[in-house]
């Protein structure tokens, strides 16, 4: 099935278009031990990123270092929050 990025990573709430975006007071109280030890280093760089989920809910974040994209997933909701586009 084809969806449109706009199809998963966009709701509404009250009206308003909302995305989702990493944040790491989310990230700190609900990702495992093993996890955060993983990314700690770079959570400084995917602060506030935007989180684009699937058909499944595993969430992606694209991060550009020195030019070339990288993707960190799977991210989970838990670890985001809903702001206004």
């Amino acid at each position: 099935m084809l969806m449109n990025a706009s199809d998963i990573n966009v709701g509404t709430k009250g009206g308003e278009e909302m995305v989702y975006r990493f944040n790491k007071e989310n990230f700190n109280k609900n990702a495992s031990k093993n996890v955060k030890e993983k990314i700690k280093h770079i959570l400084d760089e995917i602060e506030n990123k935007e989180v684009e989920f699937d058909e499944n809910n595993n969430g992606t974040i694209k991060i550009d270092w020195y030019g070339v994209e990288h993707e960190l997933y799977p991210v989970q909701k838990s670890w985001c929050i809903e702001a206004d586009i």
